[in-house]
């Protein structure tokens, strides 16, 4: 029996549509919003099973400038913020929707219903959190973004985003002086100086001069943005 694809569900497109989403890609539904893009995503797997999808929902939002800035500056950033509704829920279990090939149309209905709602009452609410520059930053410093972010690279760029170039200039060099006093000691350290090829040690070194490099770049690259401002 053909699979009934939760993806290309006709009450579920109308919802998504209801709330100012474009169909973008086969599994992706995408919405504009104050210059990012809010993004849904439906992924499924088997789990190993037979005739059998186990859903869950990709929500994200894409920082286009900051994936430009990352560009420019050939340098790893994180432009997009995400996660899944499995872990934005409040169930004691991870959240996903089981369709086998044989579901009753009723019992779809009720799995569409079910991830809608999950949608108005998780995804939204997320969507519109890191939608704002602000709530990003907040949620960085606070660790709140740990697993979803890369903080050293990415804070500076939304704090320069918010117009804080000054707190971004004092997050690289308050970085710059830690991971410096690190390799430091572990050039003094008495292990090191017993082997040269200390693999922490240099893995330290490599780190913060990748770093010294990603902040002179950004520097002159706010820079050039200020210098283009002022003509």
């Amino acid at each position: 029996m053909k699979q009934k694809s939760i993806v290309y569900n006709i009450y579920l497109e109308r919802h998504l549509v209801s709330l100012g989403f474009k169909r973008k890609g086969g599994d992706g539904f995408i919405r504009e919003f104050n210059g990012v893009q809010q993004i849904i995503n439906f992924l499924y797997s088997n789990q190993n099973e037979h005739f059998v999808r186990y859903y869950n929902i990709y929500v994200g939002v894409s920082y286009p400038k900051v994936i430009e800035i990352g560009r420019q500056l050939e340098c790893y950033t994180v432009g997009t913020i995400g996660t899944t509704i499995g872990y934005l829920t409040h169930e004691k279990t991870y959240k996903t929707w089981k369709v086998t090939d044989v579901i009753s149309d009723t019992d779809l209905k009720m799995i569409v219903d079910d991830m809608y709602r999950c949608i108005v009452d998780f995804a939204i609410p997320y969507l519109g959190r890191y939608s704002v520059t602000s709530n990003i930053i907040n949620d960085m410093e606070s660790g709140l973004l740990i697993n979803q972010a890369d903080e050293l690279h990415n804070l500076p760029i939304y704090y320069y985003l918010e117009g804080e170039k000054n707190h971004a200039l004092n997050y690289m060099s308050h970085r710059l002086k830690s991971m410096e006093q690190k390799t430091l000691q572990g050039e003094t350290d008495d292990s090191f100086i017993c082997n040269v090829y200390d693999k922490q040690a240099i893995a330290d070194n490599r780190h913060y001069r990748q770093y010294q490099q990603f902040c002179e770049s950004f520097i002159s690259y706010m820079e050039q943005e200020k210098a283009g401002d002022s003509e």
